[in-house]
């Protein structure tokens, strides 16, 4: 807040008495802010955050009883239209391309399991080892981070639990007897430094987006993980309430710690997502194996074997 009063507001206002400030002009100022950050512009959602800054002001005067006795930007309305930005979205190959490129066992297993589940990151940062049900193949999330505070999921929905089929359950059993043997229950999947959980932001900044620019596609982040999964499920034919249960997106609180009778739906989606992973990872060793086996043009062995006659 103190941002804009400094930069935005008090430059334009601090010159008028407030009772003489009006609705129009307001309104008008507020709009002329929004536009695309090419231009130097603000989002609408930034300026209405400017809206409510200059209305708190308003109605603290009046409380004072300073002599303001109208509060002219609660009529204000930001009606302008953002151009909309078209949605960044992974497709199966480049999903396997970043993970291919991981070298850290955490940084693999974490970028895996969001494509699995469908985590949103918060969520998955907040994963510990007693979230796994090894016998089901169940992992709960009834835990979210964020600024380093732990609360629960984002809605009643969140908590909830995913089913991995038994490939997904084995890459997983693999990471936890090869790195995290002896961990403890409330130990984190994915540990960071001074026993935090991984810092997903950093993750994010300094291995993925690298990986992904060098790759052709910057504009990663980790909600497209999410979006990946949803949109997996929904091309593979699974019935929407399994999806709207898998990702927390349901509006009703449902049990989802599923007994053994329960678990084949859920399995299902595993598989569905799992298939299309194991075929564009397969796309990916295929085109790997094309280029380290792609015989030399004509005019490189021509270059390589005539003799260079200008050289003595």
């Amino acid at each position: 807040m103190k941002n804009a009063m400094v930069q935005i507001l008090v430059p334009r206002f601090s010159a008028r008495r407030m009772d003489s400030m009006r609705t129009g002009e307001i309104q008008a100022f507020l709009i002329g802010l929004i536009g695309s950050q090419e231009e130097g512009k603000i989002s609408r959602r930034t300026a209405l955050k400017y809206e409510t800054y200059l209305s708190s002001m308003f109605s603290a005067a009046i409380r004072l009883e300073s002599g303001v006795i109208r509060n002219p930007v609660r009529p204000v309305k930001l009606t302008v239209e953002e151009p909309a930005k078209p949605a960044f979205v992974l497709d199966d190959l480049q999903t396997q391309q970043i993970a291919d490129s991981l070298v850290d066992p955490r940084h693999r297993m974490m970028w895996n399991m969001n494509l699995w589940m469908g985590n949103r990151i918060g969520e998955a940062r907040a994963l510990r080892w007693k979230c796994i049900d090894w016998e089901t193949g169940g992992v709960t999330v009834t835990e979210s981070l964020f600024e380093g505070k732990s609360s629960r999921p984002k809605t009643k929905a969140g908590e909830r639990g995913v089913v991995l089929n038994e490939a997904q359950l084995a890459e997983l059993k693999e990471y936890e007897q090869k790195h995290y043997l002896d961990a403890e229950p409330e130990g984190w999947l994915f540990p960071g430094k001074r026993n935090r959980p991984m810092d997903a932001g950093w993750f994010m900044r300094k291995v993925i987006k690298p990986i992904a620019a060098k790759l052709g596609f910057p504009e990663v982040h980790w909600h497209a993980l999410r979006h990946w999964n949803n949109s997996a499920m929904l091309n593979s034919g699974i019935d929407p309430t399994v999806r709207m249960r898998r990702v927390g997106h349901s509006s009703v609180r449902t049990n989802m710690i599923y007994s053994h009778a329960d678990l084949a739906l859920p399995k299902a989606a595993s598989d569905a997502i799992w298939q299309r992973l194991q075929a564009a990872k397969q796309e990916l060793e295929a085109m790997k194996a094309g280029s380290q086996e792609a015989p030399l043009s004509p005019l490189s062995v021509t270059l390589t074997v005539t003799p260079n006659r200008g050289c003595p």
